[in-house]
This record gives structure tokens, sequence and C-alpha cells, in this order.
């Protein structure tokens, strides 16, 4: 399953295997505030237990700017660093889970457990 969360213009919309599915009406997604929080990926914010992902996640990556605006075909291949990538995640072992191949040279670490695995990389 591919997902992507896009906000462009003070919306956010999610899209799941390239085609939307919503967007969620009370959310403010014009000025986030996330002073004082650790970026988290996988869970709510900083290990939350009741928000946590319990699946399995790959290539995962982060923009400056939104890559999709409307439905699209999802890759079916390793994601690219693209212009404004500023986190690329693309675990083939244990040891390169947590290393960012966006460019950026950003340094991650496993905070809540989660870990690499071949049966679903």
């Amino acid at each position: 399953i591919h997902m992507a969360v896009v906000r462009s213009s003070g919306v956010i919309k999610f899209y799941v295997n390239g085609s939307s599915v919503g967007s969620p009406s009370s959310f403010n997604a014009t000025n986030i505030d996330l002073t004082g929080q650790i970026p988290t990926i996988g869970s709510l914010y900083s290990y939350y237990p009741g928000y946590i992902n319990n699946g399995s996640m790959s290539n995962i990556r982060l923009t400056k700017t939104p890559l999709y605006t409307s439905n699209f075909t999802p890759p079916t291949s390793p994601l690219p660093s693209l212009s404004n990538t500023v986190l690329l995640l693309l675990a083939s072992s244990n040891s390169t889970a947590y290393a960012d191949s966006s460019g950026t040279n950003g340094t991650y670490t496993n905070a809540n457990l989660p870990a690499w695995s071949s049966d679903h990389p």
C-alpha cells in the first residue's frame, strides 16, 4: 500500500495507492506549531502508546513542497531523492534503517524500538 499525506495551501489531503481518500475538515493545516515536540514517524508524537503504528513501513520520504496535488500513479521502485527532499529512508538492512538517503546528511535514531526486518522491509 502506498500512502501519502500532503499539505498544500493550508489543506491536508490523504492519498492511498494514488487516489485521494479525503481531507480532515477540522484540522488547521495552515499554521502547524510543533514547538517542544520531537518529530516522530510511526506514532502521534514522541511515543504515545495509544497512537503507534503496528505495521511495517518502508521508503519514507519527507519533502518541503508537495509532490502530489491530485490523483497519481504510485511508484513501484524505491523512492528517489527529489528537489526539496529533507528525509529519505530506504532501509535495506538493520544498519541502514535510519540512514538518510536524501543528501541532507541528517542523523536519525531509533527511539522507540522498531527494527528493520527482512520479512517486512
